[in-house]
């Protein structure tokens, strides 16, 4: 009963915590409770950017040259949404500049990713885009891959 009660309080809390998370949703519609901010003051307070977004004419090429300079210092961009919303040009050309910390990113603008200068970069942290796929289907993308 205690185990319950606790778990009931840290998951009010962390509730609680999440609302004061900043959130901009470019789709103006989002069933979390959270503090809603333009993308503009995200992008100038943000150290985390996670970016969900589905691929619309509205939302290729969102993070671009313009949003990448409106981003703090040592900020960490992560990308888990489909690839062509950040404009990876516009990112390698940020990346020497300091201002990135890291960027993770699981999906690219063409895939498999052809552009190896950005999975290359030390500040890049690629990995394959596998959140839809079976067991089945990660053995065989590992098995192509390594030719076994």
């Amino acid at each position: 009963m205690i185990k319950v009660l606790l778990a009931d309080k840290i998951s009010q809390k962390a509730v609680e915590l999440l609302k004061e998370i900043p959130e901009f949703d470019i789709l103006e519609k989002t069933d979390i409770d959270a503090k809603q901010v333009s993308l503009d003051e995200l992008l100038n307070t943000a150290d985390f950017i996670s970016i969900h977004l589905p691929l619309t004419g509205a939302t290729r090429g969102l993070i671009s040259t313009a949003e990448l300079d409106k981003m703090k210092k040592d900020v960490v961009l992560i990308d888990v949404a489909l690839g062509g919303i950040i404009d990876e040009a516009a990112l390698l050309k940020a990346l020497p500049e300091d201002k990135i910390k890291a960027v993770a990113v699981d999906v690219y603008e063409k895939e498999p990713p052809i552009n190896l200068e950005l999975i290359d970069n030390e500040k890049v942290f690629p990995a394959p885009h596998l959140g839809t796929s079976t067991g089945l289907d990660v053995i065989s993308i590992l098995k192509d891959f390594f030719n076994v």
